[in-house]
């Protein structure tokens, strides 16, 4: 969602855009202008273009360029933010419905 800020999309149709449902199912962090740049304002930018690195592969077709970045960085880099505080789990749940049998739904929701 980001590339609606960085391509310059205007607030009155970003907000058009999640108004008119294109923005998902409803259940995103944000639904409007606002919202997206306050969720991105609270990031932390640490992991700019400097974070990439470059590696080659050869097959036999010939060598190709990728680019990767660390994902033990990449966790690290998730888990502190901010924006996500209320959206991580870090230790197992137990859900049940309404029948009392026990649910799961989430990763975090095994024994």
């Amino acid at each position: 969602m980001s590339w609606l800020i960085k391509s310059g999309v205007s607030k009155s149709h970003i907000n058009e855009f999640f108004n008119i449902g294109l923005g998902g199912d409803g259940k995103s962090s944000f639904a409007s202008s606002y919202s997206l740049r306050q969720i991105l304002a609270g990031m932390d930018m640490e992991m700019g273009k400097t974070s990439w690195q470059t590696g080659e592969v050869t097959f036999w077709s010939g060598k190709v360029a990728y680019h990767y970045r660390d994902p033990v960085a990449i966790a690290r880099f998730l888990i502190r933010q901010r924006a996500f505080m209320d959206e991580l789990v870090y230790a197992p749940i137990r859900d049940y419905n309404l029948k009392g049998q026990r649910v799961y739904s989430e990763m975090h929701m095994a024994n």
